[in-house]
């Protein structure tokens, strides 16, 4: 069995985490820490992370 755990978007580490994955897949659309904040607010966003510990993305 795999340790995937998904999690709702809200706070700044997982805002910065689905923001590089977005910037990752769509590098010709990519999207700022407060753009992203603004889609929080208008879209539900999940992030999943697979493995023991969360690593989170920089930047």
């Amino acid at each position: 069995m795999t340790d995937l755990r998904v999690h709702a978007v809200g706070d700044d580490a997982t805002i910065r985490d689905w923001r590089f994955v977005h910037n990752l897949i769509i590098p010709g659309d990519p999207l700022s820490i407060d753009d992203v904040r603004d889609r929080v607010g208008r879209n539900r966003k999940e992030v999943a992370h697979l493995g023991e510990e969360r690593k989170p993305a920089t930047g």
